[in-house]
């Protein structure tokens, strides 16, 4: 669907944004599916990670890996250790909740 920080997306919500990759590759806008698949394929940015999605399915193919379980688990331990698909292609790391001191 192409929901999330890329080219595509800040173009639909007119955003001024880079339109290159993290790995300063340039990305057109308007192919949505050339995005997805340079980051799932081609990225060096990403490479460390990618072992995880060849485990499953070596083309990283998405219309197959989302259809399997496997793939599925696959796909969301990539995207949740590489940080692909993130504002600024780095791993989200939630905020601690504050600490709450105790009255004694």
């Amino acid at each position: 669907m192409m929901h999330g920080y890329n080219t595509s997306y800040y173009q639909h919500f007119n955003i001024d944004r880079d339109r290159d990759c993290i790995c300063n590759h340039y990305l057109p806008p308007l192919l949505p599916s050339r995005i997805r698949n340079h980051i799932l394929h081609n990225c060096e940015h990403y490479d460390e990670h990618r072992h995880i999605l060849s485990e499953v399915l070596r083309d990283h193919d998405p219309t197959i890996l989302l259809r399997t379980v496997k793939g599925l688990i696959a796909m969301a331990e990539f995207l949740k250790i590489s940080g692909a698909f993130t504002s600024d292609g780095t791993p989200y790391i939630p905020p601690k909740p504050p600490e709450l001191r105790v009255a004694v």
